[in-house]
């Protein structure tokens, strides 16, 4: 027995060493036969993967790549693992192989794993539409919106069958990719075709997105005022400017001013940019002159001068009679109820017979000057302010918006007043008011805004609320007294182009009228975006101080999606769309800080000035003629560049750049900077009168921080 024992411990012994020589002799037959799946697409996250083969053992791991994989699932003849997002995230092949490290090592043979780059997709061009270059070097920056672009993708750039290269991105995300198109492939108006291909392992072309190349209105700037052009009777240079205004027959008419230790020098002046050789820059009128009688105060000897000019002028159509408001310190000195009291710090002036005179200013409290009086009021009444820019149309008739109080009540409206009639003392006439309801309603106009004028008759703005209208429209009237008011859109009208029942639901303040065509913006729908406004850096003191305490962290303005410029044409009855926001166009809204804040100094004992606001307008200037067709110019953004555009009606036309921010500095002023780009850009609704086009550009070289500003006029024409 005790034999028997011994012989079965020693079999047990060459049994246990047997089985560890065995073993190692087993690594022989471990094998990876293939693997399921055998590829996957870069960047779409994790996947389970199962590895087939033979003599797979309890603690074995998957190695994939540089990565060590334990099995969620493992028996003699299948593993499986889950990959990780990050192990699969680029192109490239990757070695598979099944492995034991501890306590011998033992591996498989190895496997390739295919990961292969996605097929890219497009969803959207920024900006959706460039301009026609200007010169062979010019490149414009894109960019393009989709998934699934990868390091290498390259942009093809085609028109029609012709392919006009392959570009490089300048930067490549997930979702965006930046590139500079050359001046080679915008060189005329079309579309080009733009895709994306990723590059091998795997990849592949996306689909097809059209970029609308716009075309250039033909034009030959000329340079009416810019920052090396001396201020008329003195030796300081424009350092700034406002819109302009342009007759028929080409005479400019701008606000400018310079900088000054000892303060600006700031005025109205006009130029006549009729001839080859434009004539000299005349001054209208600046803040070194006296104001027009009626002007009896005394300063230090000398009679009351104008301070500041708060809007821009505007000048007639058909005549050089210009109009503005203008600040000063009061001109009226009188006694009232025995105290020595000092009134008119702001009115309207114009120059219907050559020299300077008083339009209407707030003097209509004191006798002898009832004619200044608001029409309607009570006997007395004065006007309180004239908030933005008058108009001036037929020679001598001054059309403006007009602020008044009754019993404590602030009220508004639109007058006008002949200063040709009556010998010069014709009275302020009433178009619409707080008094008078809205046209087929019996609610009273809560809100005007500043009119246009031409040819005999006015169009303005009118609404029950400003700042949610549900009531009014654009209304067209003659300039006589307390006219019938014709509606030609009214807040609730059908929006052209749109579905049936799609209505406006905002009007734009800021239209644009030559007598037979209003311009204007419009909005629909209830689709807003948020804009985040910051507080200007330059400009005037009291306002900037007045806006960094009110928005010290920016203003979020509400802007509606859906908007766009529409002419109307008075002798057709006709509306037509001109530019949508749903098209190539993201916005037609501009914001400004602006209003009068307090101030300390000389009173006109009660003058009530607007304070200041935010406030948001759009920029149309239309222009009709003979042959029934009309010309209409407006500011819009796409994307991040600015521009003013320009468009033929009725029929619709191809939209053509005027000029945008997008364009080197000497493509409207050869002494702009070596290097600079226009950097900001404005028009105004009487710019463009007849072949006139007239605007203001500032130019910046962003490395040497040189700039140049000016006033510009050009003949325009459809190419």
């Amino acid at each position: 027995m005790i034999k028997g024992v011994r012989s079965y411990l020693a079999l047990s012994i060459v049994l246990i060493c047997f089985s560890v020589t065995g073993y190692g002799d087993a690594t022989t037959k471990l094998s990876l036969s293939s693997l399921s799946p055998g590829q996957a697409v870069a960047g779409t996250g994790s996947i389970v993967l199962t590895l087939n083969g033979s003599s797979f053992k309890r603690g074995m791991q998957v190695q994939f790549g540089s990565a060590l994989l334990l099995p969620s699932y493992l028996d003699s003849k299948l593993i499986r693992v889950t990959v990780p997002a990050t192990a699969i995230n680029k192109a490239g092949e990757v070695a598979v192989k099944v492995v034991k490290l501890d306590p011998q090592s033992a591996e498989s043979n190895t496997k390739i794993f295919y990961v292969n780059n996605p097929v890219p997709s497009i969803s959207e061009i920024t900006p959706s539409s460039v301009t026609a270059a200007i010169f062979d070097g010019q490149q414009t920056k894109i960019t393009i919106l989709g998934a699934r672009f990868v390091d290498g993708a390259l942009v093809n750039v085609k028109s029609g069958d012709l392919s006009l290269g392959t570009l490089t991105a300048t930067s490549i995300q997930p979702d965006v990719i930046a590139v500079s198109l050359p001046g080679s492939a915008m060189e005329k108006a079309g579309t080009i075709q733009i895709s994306v291909t990723n590059p091998p392992q795997g990849g592949g072309t996306s689909n097809v997105l059209n970029l609308v190349v716009r075309g250039r209105v033909a034009a030959t700037w000329k340079t009416v005022a810019n920052n090396k052009t001396a201020i008329p009777e003195t030796t300081r240079l424009f350092n700034s400017y406002n819109q302009p205004s342009v007759n028929a027959r080409g005479l400019v008419v701008f606000k400018g001013q310079s900088k000054g230790e000892s303060g600006p020098t700031v005025g109205i002046y006009s130029r006549d940019m009729s001839f080859d050789d434009a004539k000299p820059i005349a001054k209208i009128a600046d803040n070194s002159m006296a104001v027009p009688q009626p002007n009896n105060t005394q300063y230090n000897g000398e009679p009351a001068t104008f301070i500041q000019f708060p809007s821009f002028p505007r000048i007639d159509k058909s005549s050089d009679t210009i109009a503005f408001r203008g600040q000063s310190q009061p001109v009226w000195n009188y006694i009232l109820d025995g105290t020595d009291t000092r009134i008119g710090s702001t009115g309207i002036f114009s120059n219907p017979s050559g020299p300077l005179a008083t339009g209407v200013n707030l003097l209509g409290v004191v006798s002898g000057f009832e004619y200044f009086e608001v029409p309607g009021a009570p006997a007395g009444t004065r006007f309180d302010q004239f908030p933005g820019s008058p108009a001036v149309a037929d020679g001598a008739k001054i059309v403006f918006k007009g602020n008044y109080t009754v019993d404590s009540v602030g009220k508004t409206g639109v007058f006008y007043r002949d200063m040709s009639a009556g010998s010069g003392a014709a009275p302020v006439e009433l178009i619409a008011d707080s008094s008078i309801s809205i046209p087929d309603s019996t609610v009273l106009f809560g809100s005007t805004a500043p009119p246009s004028a031409s040819d005999g008759h006015l169009a303005f703005v009118g609404l029950d609320n400003e700042d949610a209208p549900s009531l009014g429209g654009i209304y067209v009237a003659p300039l006589s007294p307390r006219p019938d008011l014709t509606p030609i859109v009214r807040i609730g009208s059908q929006v052209p182009g749109e579905v049936a029942g799609t209505a406006f639901n905002k009007l734009g303040e800021g239209l644009s009228f030559d007598g037979r065509y209003v311009a204007f913006w419009g909005a629909w729908g209830s689709g807003e975006k948020a804009r985040l406004l910051r507080c200007p850096t330059d400009g005037n003191t009291s306002v900037l101080a007045a806006c960094n305490a009110m928005y010290p962290h920016g203003y979020v303005a509400r802007v509606p999606i859906q908007q766009g410029i529409f002419v109307y044409d008075l002798s057709e009855g006709t509306l037509v769309p001109v530019a949508k926001s749903s098209g190539e166009f993201d916005d037609f809204v501009y914001w400004v800080f602006s209003g009068r804040p307090p101030s300390t100094g000389d009173s006109d004992g009660g003058d009530v000035a607007e304070p200041p606001r935010w406030r948001s307008s759009s920029f149309i200037a239309v222009a009709g003629h003979s042959s029934n067709l009309f010309d209409v110019a407006f500011k819009a953004q796409i994307g991040t560049t600015d521009g003013i555009y320009f468009a033929q009606g009725p029929e619709p036309s191809p939209i053509l750049t005027v000029l945008d921010t997008a364009m080197p500095g000497w493509s409207v002023d050869s002494q702009s900077p070596e290097g600079s780009s226009i950097v900001t850009l404005g028009l105004e609704r009487d710019s463009h009168r007849e072949n006139w086009l007239v605007v203001t550009a500032s130019m910046l070289d962003p490395v040497t921080t040189e700039s140049n500003a000016g006033v510009y006029v050009t003949p325009v024409a459809m190419q």
